[in-house]
Formats: C-alpha cells, sequence, structure tokens
C-alpha cells in the first residue's frame, strides 16, 4: 500500500508538534481592590507580551498554549501594581511550577519555595495619579511662630487700652514716669555727641581768649618794661 504525500505529511506535524499548557490563575480581591471590574483595562502576560490572556469578570485568567519553557508572569495594569512570578512549564499533562520572582533578579538557581497552582494573585498598591490640595489647617497655621508673634501683638494693641483704664491711679503715675525717664535716657544718648561738640568749641575758644588775656596784663607789661632797662 502506497503512502499519499498528504497523509504523510500529517502524521510528521504530529509528530514534531510542542505540546503546549493552558495556564490558570484567579485574580483575588483585598483592601485595595475591592471590585474585579477595577481590572477592566487589565491583562495577565508573560515575558513582557510574548503571550497574554484576559481577566474575566469572575476574576479569573487563562493563557492558552503555552509552550514548555520558564516565564516571567506579570499584571499589566494602569491603576493597580501587582508581584511577579516565575512559572517553569514542564509538559502539557503536569502542573507547572509557580515560584515569586523580584524584578531585576536572576532566574538560576531556582527558588526552593513553590507556591499554589492555580496561581492566585493580589494587588500589592493602588497607583494615585492626583494628589487633592491641602485643606484649610487653623493648627498649623497658628503653630507658626510668626503667626504666634502676630497675634500677639494684636491681642496686646486691643487689651492695653483696658489695662490702662483698670490701673490704679499711682501705678498710673509711676508708669508715665518710667516712660519719661526711659525718653530722657534716649535724648541723651541722641544728643550727647553734639553737646560734646559744642562744649569742645566753648574749651577752644576759652583757651584762645585766656592766651590773649594773659598777654595784655600789667604783670606781663612790667616784665617787658624790666627786660627792657637791662638791655
Amino acid at each position: 500500500m502506497a503512502w499519499s504525500p498528504l497523509l504523510f505529511i500529517l502524521l510528521y506535524s504530529l509528530l514534531v508538534v510542542t505540546p503546549a499548557f493552558e495556564l490558570l490563575g484567579k485574580i483575588q480581591l483585598n483592601d485595595f481592590l475591592l471590585d474585579i471590574e477595577g481590572l477592566r483595562n487589565s491583562k495577565i502576560i508573560l515575558d513582557n507580551g510574548k503571550m497574554q490572556g484576559r481577566i474575566m469578570h469572575d476574576g479569573n485568567f487563562v493563557i492558552p498554549d503555552v509552550p514548555a519553557g520558564t516565564y516571567i508572569l506579570s499584571v499589566s495594569s494602569p491603576d493597580y501594581s501587582f508581584d511577579q512570578y516565575r512559572v517553569d512549564v514542564v509538559d502539557s499533562q503536569t502542573e507547572p511550577e509557580v515560584r515569586s520572582y523580584a524584578s531585576g533578579t536572576s532566574l538560576n538557581p531556582p527558588s526552593a519555595v513553590l507556591l499554589a497552582y492555580p496561581i492566585a494573585i493580589t494587588p500589592r498598591q493602588k497607583h494615585v495619579y492626583f494628589v487633592p490640595p491641602e485643606s484649610f489647617n487653623l493648627v498649623a497655621m497658628f503653630s507658626n511662630p510668626m503667626m504666634l508673634l502676630m497675634v500677639f501683638g494684636g491681642v496686646m494693641m486691643l487689651a492695653m487700652p483696658y489695662l490702662m483704664n483698670n490701673m490704679e491711679h499711682e501705678t498710673m503715675n509711676e508708669l508715665k514716669e518710667q516712660q519719661a525717664r526711659v525718653a530722657g535716657m534716649q535724648g541723651a544718648i541722641t544728643n550727647g555727641s553734639s553737646k560734646s561738640g559744642v562744649s569742645t568749641m566753648n574749651g577752644e575758644e576759652l583757651l584762645d581768649s585766656g592766651g590773649q588775656h594773659s598777654k595784655n596784663s600789667p604783670s606781663a607789661k612790667s616784665r617787658g618794661n624790666n627786660r627792657n632797662k637791662k638791655r
């Protein structure tokens, strides 16, 4: 019996076909993800998109026709971040080995800790793209030292007239005397330089007038005449 070329090609294709595996898993809800609808724009990918699967409404996902090999499974989501996993598919009849994987680390040697299959994935964080502006905080405003100084100064300005009215007459007189002393000391300090200049000028004038008076005195004239007689 002669073999037809078509039958030969069919048998050969059955021999060389690589067995594939259907990878299963589920997204679990937690405090970050309260509803699976939050993942409507997300998908499960192997090796950065070499193969991928959609997430169904109940959270389950399927990646069909996965050949034997080692893969990095991750969740592509614009709103949530997930852990990555290493998946080793041996053949189509054996469950794959699932391990945790840290991005950027070497695949070999593999971790000795195996995770359960089907793969259970939970979100680790929700991305926040909008930060609301800070609302008015009265406590933070009054904790500012500059604001405290301004408030204290304003309170003193408002309370001073009432304090002055309630003070006794003697206390008022003492306060006025103290204010007068302070004003006098400030005036003395301010006018001290001008007074010292005036006193210096007066001293020089006194010295000049004293010299001229000594020259014109009778004793000076008699001493001059005696000197002329001796000559």
